[in-house]
């Protein structure tokens, strides 16, 4: 779900396959992580641009996402206790737990969401809401699929031949491709450090 315009807080970070905006609110709740463009390499990854001093949620986020977009690494967790939860329903709360517990690198169809949340008829639902996902990649509705083994929907799109599909099989692919390296530190030209000095400088 791409943003409608910009929130008063925000950060762009560029990764490679995309931009991704970043938004949380006035008590540094995060309100949503969105796809800017992702039908092109992020050109300068990394590059940060925020409008205000970046709450210490999101800086541990952009550590994250940087490890799982450059390495393929598994995002730890979702940060509940930094998450503004404010317009979402029960249901959809459910939802995304559920589909928070998906392993990195699996799928999973959307009945057995429903089935995780006690409404196995509800399938249908699961998908509507996971339509309305607001922290993509986090909540990593990319990992749901139909039950006949296909890509399932993602972004409000269902034809695998439009860029929203072609950005799942993506997602799904860093996931399912990522090998831990023995000595990481050899393999990597990652830098915590460096990231967190351009987010201060940001701030």
């Amino acid at each position: 779900m791409v943003h409608e315009g910009e929130p008063a807080h925000y950060l762009r970070l560029k990764v490679s396959i995309g931009t991704l905006l970043f938004s949380w609110n006035d008590q540094e709740k995060i309100t949503g992580i969105s796809w800017q463009e992702w039908h092109r390499p992020g050109a300068n990854r990394g590059f940060l641009l925020t409008s205000r001093k970046i709450p210490i949620a999101v800086e541990m986020l952009i550590e994250d996402f940087w490890n799982f977009f450059e390495y393929g690494k598994p995002i730890p967790r979702v940060p509940w206790e930094s998450i503004d939860e404010t317009t979402m329903s029960d249901f959809q709360r459910k939802v995304f737990e559920a589909c928070s517990i998906i392993p990195h690198g699996e799928t999973r169809p959307y009945g057995w969401i429903a089935e995780r949340i006690w409404k196995p008829n509800a399938h249908r639902a699961v998908g509507q809401a996971l339509r309305r996902n607001p922290f993509c990649v986090l909540v990593p509705c990319h990992r749901v699929i139909s039950a006949q083994g296909g890509m399932g929907g993602f972004l409000g799109k269902a034809n695998g031949d439009e860029p929203e599909l072609q950005l799942k099989r993506k997602l799904l692919d860093i996931e399912f491709n990522y090998k831990n390296p023995v000595f990481g530190f050899l393999s990597s030209n990652y830098d915590p450090i460096q990231v967190r000095t351009r987010l201060k400088s940001n701030g």
